[in-house]
């Protein structure tokens, strides 16, 4: 099976993001302010990669996504991490220095509509969790076109909480037409992910793509 990205266009108090629930900590969580309290199987920002990958394996699972090579992306299966929420995990790390700086989670569906319905009941999460938050602004659903996609008939819906230093978590389902799904090998996808100012504004520089 093919895998496209977001967008090829363009307990130790971290809060777990999980596709079916988000557990909370006993901590109050309506202030809190740093990216680097969340994980996704485990992963957080500000994670050392050798901490959960060997230095084999980090070759092994890199992947050429951007046009430079500013950032390293790794992709590999969740199960490695023992991890059922996700089929994949997908970390970027600014080249050579092995500290994560973004960190995704994908899940793989038949149906575009369990992907909105996975999508929409962690977007209800997050908002229960950061309602009287003022540090963190909701972004609601936006659908965009897939740059992955030359034909414009796939898509990406996205919805993002952005943190008041620039970090932000967003949640992605990528919709592909038929045609791209039958060429490509492809499923639909849940996209949740974690990333840094820095890395977001890496993405929207023209550096990337």
């Amino acid at each position: 099976m093919t895998h496209i990205g977001r967008d090829e266009k363009v307990f130790d108090m971290r809060i777990f993001l999980s596709i079916l629930i988000i557990i909370f900590s006993l901590q109050s969580w309506t202030k809190a302010d740093d990216i680097s309290e969340f994980e996704i199987s485990g992963i957080s920002i500000k994670d050392k990669i050798e901490k959960f990958l060997k230095k084999n394996e980090i070759k092994r699972y890199k992947r050429k996504i951007f046009k430079t090579d500013e950032y390293i992306t790794l992709q590999f299966e969740a199960s490695l991490l023992n991890s059922d929420e996700y089929d994949l995990i997908e970390i970027n790390f600014k080249n050579p220095i092995l500290i994560v700086e973004s960190i995704s989670g994908i899940k793989f569906f038949k149906n575009v509509n369990n992907c909105f319905k996975q999508q929409d009941e962690i977007i209800s999460s997050l908002n229960e969790m950061f309602l009287n938050n003022k540090k963190v602004n909701f972004i609601d659903k936006k659908v965009y076109v897939h740059g992955a996609d030359t034909s414009g008939k796939s898509t990406y819906t996205r919805a993002s909480f952005m943190f008041s230093k620039g970090d932000k978590i967003s949640i992605d389902c990528n919709h592909y037409s038929q045609k791209f799904i039958n060429l490509h090998k492809v499923d639909h996808q849940l996209y949740v992910a974690i990333d840094t100012k820095e890395f977001d504004d890496f993405l929207g520089s023209g550096r990337a793509y």
